[in-house]
């Protein structure tokens, strides 16, 4: 039987407070992802959307004591049982997150260029000059035009559609997954052999979204304690 590239387990997620109790924000989430795949998973505000996807990736334990039961396994590894200090490895170079916001998650004293050079370098060992064309040919498999142009340009200048295939740009060398903690960004990267994509929306899906969906994973509050339902849409 072939591996997934992503398996999730009984995947339980919980928010440990000061006195000791935990809050649980995902009970039994179970689903699995190839390489190549996008899914979106959807379900109405509170539902643990945002939590699952952070949680692939163990953003929330630097603020927040967390605690997990089941398994998330990538590429046969399991990533909870990885020690945080060596999420790094993974984070940005196997799996990138692109946020909601792109302008509070770019630093507006840096050049747009500057940001691209350095997600490049952050993982890979190249000089100055490889990262910088790198980074001008991933701007311009996003979309921006006029890349070179506009490398030394700050965030502040361009749209908010521009910032969002620069954050794109930036989670694109050499990953292996991508994960949206929001709606399918406009532009998402469309060679997809190798990787897959999770994208995480409200209940209401508009109908130009299904475009970019292989597969939808329903989690919803009210039904959390059941395994999700996947492939509500198809893509034809």
């Amino acid at each position: 039987m072939a591996q997934h590239l992503l398996d999730v387990r009984d995947l339980c997620i919980s928010f440990v407070g000061r006195d000791g109790n935990a809050l649980e924000a995902v009970n039994k989430l179970n689903l699995h992802i190839d390489a190549g795949e996008i899914v979106g998973v959807v379900g109405e505000s509170g539902c643990g959307k945002s939590v699952f996807a952070q949680s692939v990736m163990r953003l929330l334990e630097h603020e927040q004591k967390m605690a997990y039961t089941g398994q998330i396994l990538f590429d046969g590894e399991d990533l909870l049982a990885r020690p945080l200090k060596r999420m790094r490895e993974v984070r940005g170079c196997d799996i990138a997150m692109i946020f909601q916001d792109p302008l509070s998650s770019l630093n507006p004293v840096m050049t747009v260029g500057a940001q691209v050079i350095e997600a490049v370098r952050a993982h890979r060992k190249v000089s100055r000059r490889e990262a910088r064309n790198e980074a001008l040919s991933l701007l311009e498999r996003v979309g921006i035009r006029d890349a070179a142009a506009r490398f030394d340009m700050y965030p502040g200048d361009f749209s908010g559609g521009m910032r969002q295939r620069v954050m794109i740009a930036m989670a694109s060398p050499g990953t292996h997954a991508c994960l949206s903690p929001t709606s399918p960004p406009r532009h998402s990267t469309r060679r997809l052999k190798n990787r897959f994509w999770i994208s995480c929306a409200t209940s209401t899906v508009p109908r130009a979204w299904r475009c970019f969906l292989s597969a939808m994973i329903w989690v919803s509050s009210r039904a959390s304690a059941r395994a999700c339902t996947s492939c509500i849409w198809a893509k034809s």
